[in-house]
């Protein structure tokens, strides 16, 4: 991925301007094979197996993985027993943790795992 596909696609609520500085900060050669490649059948998901709390994130305007399909993700996991919640953010993009106003999300995050058990302790303090 070059800079201006970097722009357009990943990072496209960014101005120009940010999302070069983003693209050199953070992207990486080939990304879209990192999680493909590296998880081999142990990233196979069993989507109605119990799990531990599920918090799926989606931009809004993510152009690598709409919000709509994250939520169809949402709604793949059928365990009843289990925790799983979808949260969308609008005017987002796929650099959601990374753009502009991404302690909301992280605010976000973080009261999803104190709902579900997670104590202050054993959340990173430079997450808060």
């Amino acid at each position: 991925m070059n800079a201006k596909t970097f722009h357009d696609a990943f990072a496209n609520t960014l101005s120009e301007a940010e999302a070069e500085r983003e693209f050199e900060a953070t992207a990486t050669h080939d990304s879209r094979n990192v999680l493909r490649d590296c998880m081999g059948s142990d990233g196979k998901i069993d989507l109605d197996a119990p799990h531990a709390p599920l918090l799926l994130i989606g931009g809004e305007d993510d152009q690598i993985i709409p919000a709509h399909l994250t939520e169809k993700n949402y709604k793949g996991y059928t365990d009843e027993a289990s925790v799983t919640e979808f949260l969308p953010f609008a005017g987002r993009s796929h650099h959601i943790c990374n753009e502009p106003g991404w302690e909301e999300v992280a605010s976000a995050a973080l009261a999803f795992l104190e709902r579900h058990g997670a104590s202050a302790a054993s959340v990173p303090s430079n997450f808060a």
